[in-house]
């Protein structure tokens, strides 16, 4: 992507090839990705840089990938004459990179990270389609902004929450694991003093006594 933003003049043509290429690049590797597991991180100071993959996560992956590449078939004609196409096929790229960071990040600051990099490129991209698309563009971008502020509060108020900003322990994955589970056993010794102790009636046809009390 930002090779492509570089090029002038005939170089222009090979922008745009550069962009189909990397966009079927980029299909191809998410479908070798999919349903498979993988995670990474990097420490820096109090914040993690942190990357998953996972079942759900490589799906959203497959689509955006199948959709970055239906976008960039579109465009090799739709912005054929455009004077700025180098610029919108280069933007294209790395709004692609941005996407796939977004879905990977298993942090919350990196996943805000990439999402509002994505905001920068979207504009940059509407803007270039004409001469009259950068009022559209600013539309976009303060509407995006302002939803974008609404999820940094959702983030805030998260990590104020529960104490972290990983977003795996937020998640429960049913094929490693169930969910939090809390067992506790009361019998008679264990009951304090003074508590109320309640005597739970048996089943039919169990002898009285045979259920423990509880609290």
């Amino acid at each position: 992507g930002l090779v492509g933003l570089g090029m002038r003049g005939w170089l222009r043509r090979i922008g745009v090839r550069l962009s189909l290429v990397g966009t079927l690049a980029n299909l191809c590797l998410a479908i070798s990705a999919f349903g498979k597991t993988f995670e990474w991180s990097a420490p820096w100071g109090t914040f993690v840089f942190s990357l998953r993959l996972y079942h759900f996560s490589s799906f959203i992956l497959l689509a955006a990938a199948g959709f970055s590449a239906a976008v960039a078939l579109y465009s090799w004609h739709f912005m054929a004459n455009r004077p700025l196409k180098n610029i919108f096929h280069g933007l294209m790229l790395i709004s692609m990179s941005m996407v796939n960071g977004a879905v990977l990040a298993n942090h919350l600051i990196t996943m805000l990270f990439f999402w509002e990099g994505l905001l920068i490129t979207l504009f940059g991209m509407i803007a270039v389609g004409s001469k009259q698309a950068f009022k559209t563009a600013t539309k976009a971008f303060i509407i995006a902004g302002v939803t974008d502020l609404c999820m940094m509060f959702g983030i805030a108020m998260t990590g104020w929450k529960a104490g972290t900003l990983t977003i795996s322990v937020h998640l429960t994955d049913p094929a490693s694991h169930q969910g939090p589970t809390v067992q506790a056993q009361v019998t008679k010794d264990t009951v304090p003093p003074g508590a109320p102790v309640v005597e739970p009636l048996p089943a039919p046809g169990e002898p009285a006594g045979s259920i423990e009390p509880r609290v």
